[in-house]
């Protein structure tokens, strides 16, 4: 029997203060790290050995490198170090890099949407098939979510419609397409006119989601990243919802993606998620005003979880687990991958 090779994760999340659960995760990598853990073990069984650790904040300034963070961390030695991180590496000291890369035996993964930036880490996993598709060190992942979390639970009687929340970064240009104000509004309109089944409009806040009045929409507020609902509760949220509306244009789509899996009809105004996606999704997309009869019409669970399974996360773990088996080989080939983009 091989040895049992060990793989330490580094995340974000306070492990030394709360407990390592859903229900106490909302930031996406780190929600990724606890899917690592639990999906390597499905699918490598007793293979790999999984420790966890905390990873320091991002920066390169001379006040985060000589922070307590950096100067207190440290970590024994491992078969394979993953920084649960977008870019972990990239944004982060040179000196903190070199010091994993030292104390894997093997490698030191990391993560981001595109290969566009490559840090010192010696495997990048990238989830838009977007770039050079043979870069050295990176590896096309695609993206994914959990179908056992995402499960479709729509009632019969209703249409419950889910309107993301608005854009929250710091580009104009983004700001300006946000388009949650209008369609806040013609969802109500909608909701008051309809003549058939019930209808549910709820909307993701700033602190959660709210259920709205179509007679009295409230006013939308700038959302926050990380200060909603927990990952467990939103894919609660999703698996109740018939028809999910994007609001702002998409890096990844990740809501998109988890809405479909939990059987909802995407809505989309044209161009604002990538065709790469949006091609496996089951979804009409809108240039000016949503066509709700059509709406209506396409609204299809088991199609829509159908359409994306091939995204779900064992598929997507098997692929890191892969690499790790064969890491020996991929460095004897120069760490290039033969990516498809397809």
């Amino acid at each position: 029997m091989s040895e049992q090779k060990t793989v330490l994760i580094l995340s974000t999340f306070p492990h030394q203060i709360i407990k390592f659960s859903l229900e106490n995760i909302g930031k996406q990598y780190q929600t990724l790290a606890y899917q690592l853990d639990k999906y390597i073990r499905v699918n490598a069984g007793n293979k790999f050995k999984i420790f966890h650790q905390i990873l320091p904040p991002r920066g390169t300034s001379t006040r985060i490198k000589n922070s307590d963070e950096y100067k207190k961390f440290n970590c024994g030695d491992f078969d394979f170090i993953i920084v649960c991180d977008n870019r972990g590496l990239y944004y982060r000291p040179e000196e903190f890099a070199d010091y994993l890369k030292l104390k894997a035996r093997k490698a030191v993964f990391t993560f981001s949407s595109n290969n566009a930036m490559v840090g010192k880490e010696d495997v990048l996993f990238y989830m838009v098939p977007s770039g050079k598709r043979n870069k050295k060190g990176c590896k096309f992942l695609g993206w994914t979510c959990d179908s056992m979390l995402c499960t479709s639970k729509q009632l019969r009687w209703k249409v419950q419609i889910l309107i993301d929340h608005n854009y929250y970064g710091r580009h104009i240009n983004m700001v300006e397409k946000d388009l949650t104000e209008n369609i806040t509004l013609q969802t109500c309109d909608f909701a008051k006119t309809y003549k058939g089944r019930e209808i549910v409009i709820r909307r993701f806040i700033a602190g959660g989601v709210e259920t709205m009045d179509p007679d009295n929409p409230t006013e939308q507020v700038k959302y926050i990243q990380g200060k909603g609902l927990s990952y467990k509760e939103a894919c609660d949220v999703y698996s109740n919802t018939d028809v999910f509306i994007v609001t702002h244009t998409e890096c990844m789509g990740l809501s998109v993606l988890e809405s479909a899996m939990a059987g909802a009809l995407i809505v989309a105004p044209e161009e604002y998620i990538k065709d790469e996606l949006l091609k496996y999704v089951h979804h009409i997309t809108f240039k000016d005003t949503i066509d709700w009869e059509k709406v209506i019409e396409n609204i299809d669970p088991i199609k829509s979880r159908k359409m994306v399974m091939r995204f779900d996360i064992t598929n997507f773990t098997q692929r890191i687990v892969d690499v790790m088996n064969n890491i020996d080989a991929h460095k004897e080939n120069g760490l290039r991958f033969k990516n498809s983009h397809k």
